[in-house]
């Protein structure tokens, strides 16, 4: 009997039996090369974001937004860090308001009634009210002039609120240092020479405000009740 020997392997020697996609494993075993975690096209070795599909490939893939979109809105952040505080500043200051008007003048008890009220945004503190003469002026240091005080009255109440919050009104009851007597004249013998003028406090300002009584000149004793 008669044998034939021969190579057990027939394909040629050196011949590379590795397929095209086993080498594109291999290659991402080997971190030659990525792919995009949304269209699985090769990107570069620690790429952030995929050339081919613009995908982000660290956290912000997690946010479904592209570059562009991201870029809009870190721009639109940055424009509203400037404009917020522009817009803030040329709004309408909060400021008190304060307005009063003459309800009742008892001059056998020296006693001055006003409905007060705050049309402001801000509150503000009622200190007294001050019965000024219009012509007689005084010349201060400085060359301004300063209106005469001639009565001074006081809250009827020593635990008085003096707060008038805004929004708000009271009726204020005000009882005249008259210097030991307790009597005024009549409303009338006032009117043509003097102002009645309350001082209150804003709490946007670092100093008194003096407020004219609304009806000082047209009021009518008797015409409250």
């Amino acid at each position: 009997m008669r044998f034939k020997y021969g190579p057990v392997n027939s394909e040629p020697e050196g011949r590379d039996l590795t397929s095209e996609k086993d080498q594109k494993s291999l290659a991402d075993v080997l971190k030659l090369t990525n792919r995009c975690i949304a269209c699985s096209e090769e990107i570069q070795p620690g790429a952030k974001i995929c050339t081919h599909c613009d995908q982000f490939q660290d956290w912000r893939r997690f946010f479904g937004i592209s570059a562009p979109v991201l870029s809009l809105l870190v721009a639109l952040v940055s424009v509203l860090s400037i404009a917020i505080p522009a817009i803030l500043n040329v709004r309408p200051p909060q400021t008190s308001d304060i307005h009063c008007s003459l309800l009742e003048w008892d001059e056998s008890t020296a006693t001055v009634k006003l409905a007060v009220s705050n049309k402001g945004s801000r509150a503000a503190v009622v200190q007294r009210l001050l019965l000024k003469s219009k012509s007689s002026e005084r010349s201060q240091s400085n060359g301004r002039k300063q209106i005469e005080t001639v009565h001074t009255f006081r809250p009827e109440s020593p635990n008085w609120d003096p707060v008038l919050e805004p929004q708000k009104y009271r009726v204020l009851t005000f009882v005249g240092d008259l210097g030991g007597s307790r009597d005024l004249a009549k409303l009338d013998s006032y009117r043509l020479n003097y102002a009645l003028r309350l001082v209150i406090f804003p709490f946007e300002s670092s100093h008194p405000t003096e407020v004219g009584c609304d009806n000082w000149s047209t009021f009518r004793e008797g015409e409250a009740e």
